[in-house]
């Protein structure tokens, strides 16, 4: 009995690397694959101009590290749960140093915002919603730094 289910776990295995070999190779279609969604319009009147419509960046974005944020979640008067995020801030040509001299200003910012936030989004919803903790984040840079930070990009947001 233990050779079959060796040989029918083998045989499954062989069978599972082949499929998947087939639709690396396009030659099975990938059910798991995103449709591609083309206009028909658009595609022949994009590829004859030449513009795909994506502008790349004149220069790469200097971005500036912000130290590990530990954000408590403050429900019915206990930390309920702790929020962990990990970011960065866009900043424009050449502000490095005065980015790097505001470093208090802005982690003092995010922290009064920050757990002001969380207070009223966990008290309806149970996870962190990214879009209203970037929209929070950008908020403080833009009070602290004015028009030197035109971005704040999420790297990791966890919850214990």
């Amino acid at each position: 009995m233990k050779r079959v289910i060796v040989i029918v776990t083998i045989m499954l295995l062989v069978a599972g690397s082949a499929i998947s070999g087939l639709m690396v190779l396009d030659i099975v279609p990938n059910p798991f694959a995103e449709p591609e969604e083309v206009a028909e319009g658009e595609a022949g009147g994009k590829e004859s101009q030449g513009n795909s419509g994506f502008i790349p960046p004149e220069r790469a974005p200097i971005l500036y590290p912000l130290e590990d944020l530990v954000i408590p979640v403050i429900l019915d008067a206990r930390i309920a749960k702790r929020i962990y995020i990990t970011a960065r801030i866009e900043i424009a040509q050449g502000n490095r140093s005065a980015v790097e001299n505001g470093m208090p200003r802005m982690e003092s910012a995010l922290n009064e915002r920050l757990i002001v936030y969380f207070q009223t989004h966990f008290a309806r919803y149970r996870r962190p919603d990214l879009r209203g903790i970037k929209r929070e984040m950008v908020a403080a840079a833009q009070q602290v730094y004015g028009e030197m930070v035109s971005d704040v990009l999420l790297i990791t947001v966890f919850e214990q």
